[in-house]
């Protein structure tokens, strides 16, 4: 397995279909069968076995034979599954919970390697980027509310109370971009940081092409409500939107550029909170989207 570090991590596809399955393409079908087992052989090495014995103690604990068996079920499940054209909703689940448990007793074993100081680890780091990026791209395509389908289209699989919740902040900030409600000032930012005079001249050349720019990605984001699909020059355009809705919902709520609320969450913002949430998701699942 000394060669792990240059072979190429898998480009696998998994795409839902309009009959309910889950369609596999799996260009480096070999490579993936044997990353599987690759893990399974890592879990068979005596300093991982002696480090699984000396580490894991007490009544509940796993024993290494337990641990190498589920590594055996989970690489010959996945190994099966990955060979098939198309998968139903629960083989596919099924697969990705195997592929993550690959992917757990991985990190397992390279911790073990590490802990001995025969300095291996750092060879088998290409089997922890192709189990991981495997599993990366099942449960992505799995839990994800963007899927790409194809060249430059992408399925929106957002249900009907997200697409009723981005209606409504929609229609809201439409409303609010003729007037200088304080929940829109990041859509606004000082073009000149703290050279006041500057930024309100900018502000005063500027402001409406920003609010027809936006008001253009609100007509996109509409449109795309509609949808189940869209291309990528649109799926970009909805990225901005979405984070627009996002930035205004974060601003209400005194939530910070990294997150976080500068003050404690009042009761009465729970249903704004759940929203900047799930608006702050569905924003992830399209860059990691559009990221490829």
């Amino acid at each position: 397995m000394g060669d792990d570090a240059t072979r190429p991590l898998s480009d696998a596809r998994f795409e839902p279909s309009d009959a309910g399955h889950w369609m596999v393409s799996i260009p480096d079908l070999d490579e993936c069968v044997a990353t599987c087992h690759e893990v399974v052989a890592l879990l068979e090495d005596p300093v991982v076995e002696r480090h699984t014995a000396a580490s894991l103690v007490g009544p509940n604990a796993a024993r290494h034979d337990e641990l190498l068996a589920l590594a055996r079920r989970s690489a010959s499940f996945a190994s099966d599954a990955l060979g098939e054209p198309t998968l139903d909703d629960e083989t596919f689940e099924s697969l990705v919970t195997a592929l993550g448990t690959l992917r757990t007793l991985t990190l397992w074993a390279l911790d073990a390697l590490a802990a001995d100081g025969s300095g291996r680890e750092h060879e088998l780091m290409g089997l922890l980027e192709r189990i991981s990026r495997l599993f990366e791209r099942a449960s992505r395509s799995l839990y994800s509310t963007v899927v790409p389908i194809g060249d430059d289209v992408f399925r929106l699989r957002w249900s009907v109370s997200d697409r009723a919740m981005i209606r409504a902040f929609s229609e809201d900030l439409d409303r609010l971009l003729d007037g200088d409600d304080p929940s829109i000032v990041r859509l606004f930012p000082p073009a000149y940081g703290d050279d006041a005079e500057r930024s309100r001249g900018y502000d005063a050349l500027a402001r409406s092409e920003l609010i027809e720019s936006r008001r253009a990605a609100l007509t996109v984001l509409d449109d795309a409500l509609g949808r189940d699909e869209i291309d990528g020059t649109r799926l970009a355009t909805l990225m901005r939107a979405v984070n627009d809705l996002r930035l205004v919902i974060g601003t209400r709520l005194d939530v910070g550029e990294d997150g976080t609320p500068h003050g404690e969450p009042d009761e009465s913002d729970a249903a704004a909170q759940q929203a900047y949430e799930r608006l702050s998701l569905l924003l992830s699942d399209i860059v990691g989207a559009l990221s490829g």
